[in-house]
Order: C-alpha cells, then sequence, then structure tokens
C-alpha cells in the first residue's frame, strides 16, 4: 500500500541556512494536517490503479494432490477503505497515522501448477480490520534541506477472504484455506514495507527540491529551514530563512531578523509571518547593486498630461528657468536611492521610509547635459488597515526636502 502521496501534502522545500531567527515563520495546525490528510486519501482512491503489488509465490501441500505450487499477478487494489484512520502530531518527532478497522479488495490471476494437472482463475481477496501505526519523523539534514524518517510501524490484516471466479475457481475452492495462510502472510509482510518505501520516495523528493529562486538579474530569494521543525501536539512550525541575496556578490544585511510569534490560532489551518527582515534584505541587495535608480525623460510622460518634462512645465514650480532657457528644451529627471528602502510592520500598518537623490538636466541635441537642479527628499508611506473591512486606507507624508539647490551659472 503505497502512502507517498499522502504524505506529500506535508513537503516543504528547504536549503542552508546560518541565521538563529527565521525571515519566515509557517505553522501547520491540527486542523491543517487533518485536511491534508483527507485530500491526501482522496487523491490515493483516484489513483488505485497505478498502485504496485508484488506477486506472490509458493507451494503448499495438499492431501491427495500433493504440492501444489501456486503464482498470484496482476493484482490490483480495486477498493480501499481508510474511513476510520487519523494522523496527528508526535511532539519533537514528527506525525503520526494510525488507521483502525480498514479495508482492502484486491484482484487478481490465480496460476497453480500440480503433477497432475495446470489451471487458473481469476481471484478476489478481501482484507478486514487491517490496523496500521506509523511515525513519519521530520527534520533537516546539516544542508537546511527537509528530511523525514522511518519512526516506526506496525499492521495486521485481522481477516482475509478470498473468492474464485471462472477458469477453475471451483477446483481452487476445495483447497483454498492451504493457500490463503501464505498470501495473508504475505500481506501483513508487504504494508510496513510499502510505509518504509513511501517514506523513501519523500527523502528522494525533498532533498531534489530547489532550495532558493531567482529573482532577477541582481538577487536571489533563499528559502531554507534553520533548525529541525518546532513540533508539539497542536502544530508544526517551519522557521525559514527567507532571505534576499545578491547572484553576483554577496553582501552582510546589517540587521538581524526579528523574532516572529505566531498567534494560536487552532481554527486555522495554516499560519504565515513575513517579518521585516526579509522585505528590508530585498530593497538591501537591490541597493548596493545600485539598480535603485532611473531616469525619466518626456517621452515617458502621457501626451495628454498638462505638464511635460520641459523647462516651460518646469517654470511652474521654478520660476527663473523659463527666461534662463526660453526655447524650453527638454529635461532629464534622474532619481536614486541615497540608502536601502526601510519596510516596517505593525499589526495593523505597513510603513515605507525611502530617501532619494534627484538631479534636473537640461538635454541639447549634440551637447553633455546641463545638470540645473539638485534635491534630496524623504518619503514615508503608511498603509493602514481598517478594522472589520478588506479596504485599506493610505496615509502619505512627504518631507521638506533636506536639500535643494540651483546649480546653473
Amino acid at each position: 500500500m503505497n502512502l507517498s502521496l499522502i504524505f506529500l501534502a506535508f513537503g516543504f522545500i528547504f536549503s542552508e541556512a546560518k541565521n538563529d531567527d527565521p525571515g519566515v515563520k509557517g505553522r501547520f495546525t491540527l486542523k491543517g494536517l487533518q485536511y491534508g490528510w483527507q485530500v491526501g486519501l482522496d487523491e490515493m482512491q483516484k489513483r488505485l490503479a497505478t498502485v504496485t503489488i508484488p506477486d506472490v509465490q509458493g507451494s503448499v501441500s495438499v492431501a491427495v494432490l500433493g504440492r501444489i505450487y501456486y503464482y498470484v499477478s496482476q493484482l490490483q487494489i480495486k477498493n480501499l477503505d481508510l474511513t476510520n484512520s487519523n494522523v496527528s502530531f508526535s511532539p519533537d518527532t514528527g506525525v503520526t497515522v494510525s488507521v483502525n478497522n480498514g479495508q482492502i479488495l484486491v484482484t487478481g490471476l490465480l496460476r497453480v501448477n500440480t503433477v497432475l494437472f495446470s489451471a487458473s482463475s481469476r481471484l478476489e481477496l478481501r482484507v478486514q480490520g487491517l490496523s496500521l501505526a506509523g511515525i513519519l519523523g521530520i527534520t533537516c539534514d546539516d544542508t537546511g534541506h527537509g528530511a523525514v524518517w522511518n519512526g516506526g510501524c506496525r499492521s495486521r490484516a485481522r481477516q482475509v477472504d478470498l473468492w474464485f471466479h471462472g477458469g477453475a475457481g471451483w477446483l481452487f475452492s476445495m483447497f483454498k484455506s492451504a493457500i490463503m495462510g501464505p498470501l495473508y502472510e504475505a500481506l501483513n509482510n508487504e504494508i510496513c514495507p510499502q510505509f518504509q518505501q513511501s517514506v523513501k520516495q519523500m527523502e528522494e523528493l525533498l532533498s531534489s527540491l530547489p532550495v532558493s529562486w531567482s529573482v532577477d538579474s541582481v538577487s536571489s530569494l533563499e528559502f531554507p529551514l534553520i533548525g529541525p521543525p518546532l513540533i508539539t501536539e497542536k502544530s508544526l512550525d517551519l522557521l525559514i530563512k527567507g532571505q534576499f541575496v545578491g547572484r553576483s556578490q554577496r553582501w552582510d544585511v546589517p540587521y538581524p531578523p526579528e523574532k516572529l510569534v505566531l498567534p494560536d490560532l487552532d481554527s486555522r489551518m495554516l499560519l504565515l509571518a513575513l517579518s521585516d527582515f526579509s522585505a528590508n534584505s530585498a530593497g538591501f541587495v537591490h541597493y548596493k547593486a545600485g539598480v535603485l535608480k532611473s531616469n525619466i525623460t518626456d517621452d515617458m510622460i502621457p501626451k495628454q498630461s498638462p505638464l511635460h518634462l520641459n523647462t516651460k512645465s518646469l517654470g511652474f514650480f521654478v520660476p527663473e528657468l523659463p527666461s534662463r532657457f526660453p526655447d524650453s528644451p527638454p529635461i532629464l529627471l534622474q532619481v536614486s536611492a541615497r540608502s536601502a528602502p526601510i519596510v516596517s510592520c505593525q499589526p495593523d500598518s505597513l510603513t515605507v521610509e525611502v530617501s532619494v537623490d534627484m538631479e534636473v538636466f537640461v538635454m541639447y541635441p549634440d551637447r553633455p547635459l546641463i545638470p540645473i537642479i539638485q534635491m534630496q527628499a524623504e518619503e514615508k508611506a503608511r498603509h493602514q488597515g481598517q478594522e472589520g473591512k478588506s479596504t485599506h486606507k493610505r496615509q502619505e507624508e512627504m518631507s521638506a526636502h533636506k536639500k535643494r539647490e540651483f546649480i546653473w551659472d
């Protein structure tokens, strides 16, 4: 019985890590775990036809007929009933899976050989009272990848019934009790090895998953586990690095991750907390890479706009310009970050602080740029949630220019 599809609900992807505190913290609650288990069961029902059961062969001695050699092949699960099953967290270990009074219906082809005859028939094997108790251990390896192991497995099938259909079924019914014993033993011996195989497949999957994503030409996002998951009876917490790093050069972010605390909300399936550190590491890397700058020209302004990037329009703010440049040449606005932007999160608001340098140039064909204005500015934008509503109120503050300088002769 292959359970890998069920355990994929607990999949996670991680790599190496160094920080003491995570930039991202995720929590699977017991409600989420049980929902994932049910989804896995439903998915397994859809894929029963693809589950492979090994062939069974052997021999038994029967009075009068002597030794009978049997070979059972084409085994396929037709029905799997795990209604009385449950999954729970095992504190500091992983996940416990339990099945009680499960039922399995298996069909296959039986062939027998004796010194007197050879025959075959379709068979139907019904297993009742199936029980399973298994522990899936969850941790991380030295590189920060998620890792799982088999924490133990016990299983048994209380009752096995066997029917034959077609062919020499009437003949097989005469000695089916002799065949049922080996089949019962083979089935009991196969359940926990299938559990182990599922754990092995999941381990291989986790080790092959990517550990970072390339975001753009200058940065990547690393999302490793920085330590083993924190597992209690109610939840499993994943501690994820969640840091942007430079692709061509790594810079040490000048501020550590803050401690993340998730609320105890058992009614939720999944909780996710993103720290200021993750967002600020993105801004810091892009600032250090020198990409937080932009050149703005008039061809980027909609034609229907009443203002354009030329000295005539700018004269509305700087009256001296039209007389200094009466031919109203176009201007170039250069904007660049003076420092890395800072994001701060509060329970009810998100604040972004940006300090920028702005320089204005007059542009003439075939002539060097003429600098005319230099400015420094700080902007603080706050997005504040309104309690009980899904909309957001935006409050924006623009400080006075720290410096504005006219630099023409």
